[in-house]
């Protein structure tokens, strides 16, 4: 009797088994990523809130600013916190770079050259030994135009774009998400489509092309461990350390636990694409604007976006607020309807927005503008 082979519909059906439970299998694995993901970011953040509570603790409870300039305190030489972070190795010695910027040629200027300034994590990575906790040590990197050997060192600031253009999955800095940016950064097409071509090109112009705010190298691309972003309400650089105009206060702005309204409710850090800090500066004129465009999602109130939160988690993202807790959230759409407020025009009943309660400007006062 001939052996019966299987018939074309049998096959399809096969085919079509094996395909729907393959299916099932890959969206089981990346559910189970993306729990892994929001997990490990949540716990991250946590730790970020008891270093920043001992930070705090220790400076008669300041805030840890969000960023900050030692230019004029400090200098510009290694050995500060964000002082100077490549070096060339000859021998013995240790030759260091007179730019944060190690793919360009110096400018001669400390500030276009990004030395002594740094953000939040800086701060902490340093205070804390984070980097010799977890084993990170400097890197060799091959990313100048002439092709010469430099070492990015982890001993006074956090590791920047160096660590993940090397291994984009490392997981090892506890500053950072373990999530992955959503989009390239600086988002200027609406798809995400990169924006900068050939490394060379990274800090031209003004402001710099394609460097994570407020400044830095730090993996802004796409796919790459994204940041957290802390609330620039907390600016620590000085008037003159952001516009180098010597009739401008050289005092950098720092708030206590005690002069902020609500702890429980106001954001410190949020999960970004854009860098280390979101918003813009209390004592600029700007203010206002540049902190509701940043966290705008999409276009609202006829307003330009810059959308710099990222909700990588399953359309969801973290936050973590002055307090501790940490907080997962869906888009909002406009700033207003985060955190409430009174909408330009007649303030009668109609105008009022509750918002979700969770404060980002203005944390001093009652009211958020």
């Amino acid at each position: 009797m001939p052996r019966r082979g299987f018939t074309i519909v049998e096959l399809l059906t096969v085919i079509g088994i094996i395909s729907l439970l393959l299916g099932t299998v890959l969206a089981a694995l990346s559910a189970v990523r993306s729990a892994d993901e929001i997990i490990t970011s949540q716990h991250h953040m946590r730790q970020i809130a008891q270093w920043m509570d001992q930070w705090s603790t220790e400076r008669n409870d300041v805030v840890l600013p969000a960023s900050f300039d030692l230019r004029d305190e400090e200098g510009t030489d290694p050995g500060v916190t964000g002082g100077r972070r490549f070096y060339t190795g000859y021998g013995d010695s240790v030759n260091w770079l007179d730019t944060n910027i190690p793919w360009q040629a110096s400018s001669g200027d400390p500030r276009g050259d990004l030395l002594s300034q740094g953000t939040w994590s800086d701060m902490l990575w340093v205070d804390m030994g984070i980097g010799d906790v977890i084993s990170i040590g400097a890197l060799e990197m091959h990313m100048l135009p002439d092709a010469q050997t430099i070492f990015a060192d982890s001993q006074w600031s956090q590791p920047g774009r160096w660590l993940y253009h090397e291994n984009p999955n490392d997981r090892r800095n506890p500053l950072r998400s373990s999530g992955s940016n959503s989009y390239h950064y600086p988002r200027f097409q609406a798809d995400g489509a990169l924006t900068v071509d050939h490394p060379h090109e990274l800090g031209t112009s003004v402001p710099p092309v394609g460097m994570p705010l407020p400044f830095g190298a730090g993996a802004w691309e796409k796919d790459f461990r994204g940041f957290f972003a802390a609330n620039n309400f907390f600016e620590g650089r000085s008037l003159r350390d952001r516009t180098d105009d010597p009739t401008d206060s050289n005092r950098d702005p720092r708030w206590t636990l005690g002069q902020i309204k609500a702890p429980s409710r106001s954001m410190y850090l949020v999960d970004s694409f854009a860098g280390e800090t979101v918003g813009g500066a209390p004592d600029e004129e700007t203010y206002r604007e540049d902190t509701t465009r940043s966290f705008a999602i999409g276009a609202g109130r006829g307003e330009i976006s810059t959308q710099e939160v990222d909700f990588r988690y399953d359309g969801r993202c973290l936050m973590l607020l002055l307090d501790g807790s940490v907080r997962r959230e869906t888009p909002w759409g406009t700033l207003e309807g985060l955190q409430g407020s009174v909408r330009d025009g007649p303030q009668d009943d109609q105008q009022v927005i509750i918002g979700r309660g969770i404060r980002v400007s203005n944390l001093h006062r009652r009211s958020p503008w």
